[in-house]
């Protein structure tokens, strides 16, 4: 992978910071949805952080949130319920809690690192500040 010159640490830290905090506020919105009943069957919201390949040449648009087109759905048998077909279908949309948890973790994880690398280089440009005076 060629780094683009104009690029520091810092605006690759920033860009991983920015990602990671997507990551956790789509996973906490897909758990926060799982339970929420749908319209219909094709109201999926699910959401998912979409990264573009280029990101390194245009950090500060590289990293959107979008809605999933056509994701699953999962119905239950509910006709008491304001939503149901004339089935008696309620549909829900398939979020996987267990994978949404493993994205939590692990965006939270990477995170921290990020916040670590940024202030290990803080420290380290310190360090030459003084070195050089």
């Amino acid at each position: 992978m060629q780094f683009s010159s104009n690029l520091s640490i810092q605006d690759i830290v920033s860009f991983g910071l920015k990602h990671e905090k997507a990551r956790v506020e789509a996973a906490s919105y897909n758990m926060a949805i799982a339970n929420v009943a749908l319209p219909n069957k094709k109201a999926n919201s699910v959401l998912h952080v979409k990264t573009n390949l280029s990101f390194l040449n245009d950090i500060q648009n590289s990293i959107h949130i979008e809605s999933i087109p056509n994701a699953n759905t999962k119905s239950v048998y509910e006709p008491s319920h304001p939503l149901a077909d004339k089935m008696g279908m309620v549909f829900y949309p398939e979020v996987n809690t267990a994978t949404e948890m493993a994205t939590l973790v692990s965006a939270s994880r990477a995170y921290d690192a990020n916040i670590r690398i940024f202030n290990t280089i803080k420290d380290m440009t310190t360090k030459a500040y003084e070195i050089g005076k």
